[in-house]
C-alpha cells in the first residue's frame, strides 16, 4: 500500500491493519516522504484517471510519534475534471505507557469541497469500494478528534481496548458534500504469537450522526461493524537457506458490514454502499540492497438497496469484486535516501440490477427493470522518493 490518506472503505481498513506494525523496523528518528501516482481505471466504456502528488512528514521519539499528510490531486472523467487537494491531516500519538496510546488528529476539508452534480457524477465513474481512488476524499469537511487504545496482558497474549470520538462541523451551502458529523468508534483487538508468527483479531465498531442534509449529503448515514485478521510470519529465503534469511509477510483479511445506511444508493456510486470483503497479502524479499515488495489483494462487495415513495417501490442490487496485483521496489541511493518504484495492474467487474414497482391496486403492479454488467481495469503507477535521517 502506499503512503497517504486512506479513502475508499477498503483502503480505511487495510490502512489501519498495515499501521499496527510494520514489517520492517526503521532506525531513523524522521522521515519525509514524496510520491507521484498515476492512476487510469476503466469501467465498462468509460474511463477516468488521477494525478496525486503526496508529501508525507514523519517524526518519531520516545513516546511521540507525528504525522502530517497531504496531496495535490487532479481526477479526470469523461463528464468533468476536478482539480485540488485532499485534506490536510496532522496526527499525534502519546504513548502514555508501553502499551498504552492516546492519539489526537485534524484533518482541514478537502479543496474542493462543495461539489457539483457534474463532479458528483464523474466520481460515480468508479464509484465503489473495490476501486482504490484517493479521490473519494474529495467533498469532505474538516474534521478533529481522539482515540485512546489500552493494552492488557493475557496470559501469552494482549488485549487491546480501543475507542475513539471525532466530530466534523456541520458544511453549509447547498451542494452535495460527505459529511458524517460526529463518529463514536469503539473495538477490542487480541494479539498472540504462534511459534515464529504473530497474529491479531479485532472486532470494531463505529457509528455517527450526520443526517441527510437535505438531500445532499454524501454519506450513507449510520456505522459499521468491521471483524479483522492479520499475521505476521516468515518464510525462508529460497536463494540462500544456509544463511537462514528470512523474509517477512504480512496478511489481511477483514470483512465489513454497514448498518443504519439508509441512504445507501448515493450519486457518487455505481452501486449501493454494502458489505465488504477482503484480503491482502504482500512479503518483502530482500537481493542485495534492493528490497522488492510483491503485493497480492482481492476485494468483493455486496449491496441491496430498497426505498418507497407513495406507490412506488424501488429495489437496487449490486455487486463488485476485484483483484489487484502490485510491485514495489526499494533502492537505496546513498544513507538518506531511499527511491521506490511501484507498478500495479487491477481487474475485476462490477454489475447491478434496478427494479421498480408501481402498485395499480392491491395485488396487481407494473415492473419496470434494467441490469449492467461491465468489466473494471486499471493500472497504476508510482514513484517515492523517502528521506530517512
Amino acid at each position: 500500500m502506499q503512503n497517504g490518506i486512506a479513502t475508499s472503505r477498503a483502503a480505511a481498513i487495510i490502512a489501519a491493519a498495515l499501521c499496527v506494525a510494520p514489517l520492517v523496523t526503521l532506525s531513523a528518528q524522521q522521515r519525509a516522504t514524496l510520491t507521484a501516482t498515476s492512476r487510469t481505471y476503466t469501467v465498462g466504456d468509460s474511463s477516468v484517471s488521477e494525478r496525486v502528488a503526496t508529501m508525507r512528514l514523519e517524526t518519531s521519539g520516545a513516546r511521540l510519534h507525528f504525522v502530517l499528510d497531504g496531496s495535490l490531486l487532479r481526477f479526470a472523467a469523461p463528464s468533468a475534471t476536478i482539480q485540488g487537494s485532499l485534506p490536510l491531516s496532522a496526527r499525534l500519538d502519546f504513548a502514555v505507557r508501553p502499551g498504552d496510546t492516546l492519539s489526537a488528529f485534524v484533518r482541514t476539508a478537502s479543496r474542493p469541497l462543495d461539489l457539483t452534480s457534474r463532479e458528483t457524477s464523474a466520481l460515480s465513474t468508479a464509484g465503489t469500494s473495490t476501486v482504490d481512488l484517493e479521490s473519494a476524499s474529495l467533498g469532505t469537511p474538516a474534521v478533529g478528534g481522539l482515540r485512546l487504545a489500552l493494552a492488557f496482558p493475557v496470559g501469552n497474549a494482549v488485549l487491546a481496548a480501543r475507542a475513539g470520538f471525532e466530530t466534523e462541523p456541520r458544511p453549509a451551502g447547498t451542494s452535495p458534500v460527505y459529511w458524517r458529523g460526529s463518529t463514536v468508534r469503539g473495538g477490542l483487538a487480541l494479539t498472540t504469537s504462534i511459534g515464529e508468527s504473530s497474529w491479531t483479531a479485532s472486532a470494531e465498531a463505529t457509528h455517527s450522526t450526520g443526517d441527510s442534509l437535505g438531500g445532499r449529503n454524501l454519506f450513507p448515514g449510520g456505522g459499521g461493524f468491521t471483524l479483522q485478521l492479520l499475521g505476521d510470519l516468515s518464510v525462508t529465503s529460497p536463494f540462500d537457506p544456509l544463511e537462514d534469511e528470512q523474509w517477512p509477510i504480512r496478511a489481511v483479511a477483514f470483512y465489513g458490514r454497514p448498518f443504519g445506511n439508509v441512504r445507501a444508493d448515493q450519486p457518487n456510486l455505481i452501486i449501493p454502499q454494502g458489505d465488504l470483503f477482503g484480503a491482502l497479502g504482500t512479503m518483502l524479499m530482500s537481493a542485495g540492497d534492493l528490497t522488492i515488495a510483491p503485493s497480492l489483494q482481492l476485494l468483493r462487495e455486496s449491496s441491496t438497496s430498497e426505498s418507497v415513495s407513495g406507490q412506488v417501490r424501488s429495489r437496487n442490487s449490486g455487486s463488485a469484486w476485484t483483484a489487484t496485483t502490485g510491485l514495489d521496489v526499494s533502492i537505496p541511493l546513498g544513507s538518506v535516501f531511499e527511491l521506490t518504484p511501484q507498478v500495479g495492474y487491477t481487474f475485476g467487474s462490477v454489475e447491478a440490477s434496478y427494479a421498480q414497482t408501481t402498485v395499480l391496486r392491491r395485488g396487481r403492479g407494473l415492473t419496470q427493470s434494467a441490469s449492467f454488467s461491465d468489466s473494471i481495469r486499471g493500472t497504476w503507477i508510482a514513484l517515492q522518493l523517502a528521506a530517512l535521517f
